[in-house]
């Protein structure tokens, strides 16, 4: 018997591609950024430590997910797509982490409870892969009654939404710890942990949720929205990354006068509208894709 179709939404191929050059981008970063922190911190060589593990984890959890997701779809949809869903889990994965590492680590600033392991930052990297292999597997056998594609929308709509909200408390709160009693407000409202965290992100998400075209479902514009939002913040994230990388290659007089003046928030910020404001303009036409899915 013939296999009903229906129709599922995709991106176009530019915003998909844009999405995945920014998250490998990104990566490249982080890890460069990693591996310079282990060389500076074990000069004689690589020993067994938090830090260590927690530095190992980071550079390999990313592969890992995308390997993961990646198998996981490569026969439900073409190669392309499989590889924008890919992408898109594995940051998702990253996602679930950060819920999961910010759980343990204030479940661990409990004074009654004590865990010196050098492998406990491992604990909330595996409890996050787990969550995630679940996670996959809910959307792969659920896929038999709705496709992958819309899946995969509410499954990134609601998993950012969750981490956007615990990360905007979880600022806002650190925020206010600092400042409370500070004569100049303005180190409030443009400290990177409140333009980069919570503004422009937010900014980015209801600004592409209302300039894209009327003609998609508010879902479909929703998750849109959510994956212009997301490119943002990866280039505004890799963009502080590289900044500082940059720093430490700089004197010291003058590292401090660029730090002084906000220029990894700056250069970030710019860059991260930059990006953001291409996806914006590319074509009406393209913003709206169906495509026959089995």
């Amino acid at each position: 018997m013939k296999k009903t179709k229906k129709s599922g939404f995709v991106l176009p191929k530019t915003i998909q591609l844009t999405f995945i050059s920014v998250a490998i981008i990104a990566y490249i970063i982080e890890s460069i950024h990693w591996i310079n922190i282990l060389s500076r911190t074990y000069p004689n060589g690589l020993r067994l430590s938090q830090f260590s593990v927690m530095a190992i984890g980071t550079l390999l959890l990313p592969i890992i997910l995308f390997a993961t997701s990646f198998l996981a779809y490569k026969k439900n949809i073409n190669k392309f797509d499989t590889l924008f869903n890919a992408t898109l889990m594995t940051v998702i994965g990253l996602a679930i982490y950060v819920l999961v590492f910010t759980a343990e680590w204030k479940l661990l600033q409990n004074p009654n409870i004590i865990f010196e392991s050098p492998w406990r930052p491992a604990i909330s990297m595996i409890v996050a892969f787990a969550l995630f292999i679940g996670l996959q597997l809910l959307i792969v056998k659920s896929s038999k009654r709705t496709s992958i594609t819309k899946k995969i929308q509410m499954t990134t709509i609601c998993i950012m939404g969750i981490v956007f909200i615990i990360n905007t408390i979880t600022n806002l709160w650190d925020l206010v710890s600092r400042h409370v009693g500070s004569i100049d407000i303005m180190n409030f409202f443009t400290h990177q942990q409140f333009v980069i965290a919570i503004i422009l992100p937010l900014i980015f998400l209801v600004a592409a949720y209302f300039i894209l075209p009327k003609t998609a479902s508010k879902t479909n514009r929703l998750f849109t929205a959510v994956v212009y939002a997301l490119t943002g913040v990866l280039t505004m994230n890799a963009t502080i990354i590289a900044t500082y990388l940059v720093l430490t290659l700089l004197p010291p007089s003058r590292s401090t006068a660029l730090h002084i003046i906000e220029f990894q928030t700056i250069a970030a910020a710019i860059l991260g509208v930059t990006i953001f404001s291409i996806l914006l303009l590319t074509p009406a036409q393209s913003k709206v894709r169906l495509k026959k899915s089995h």
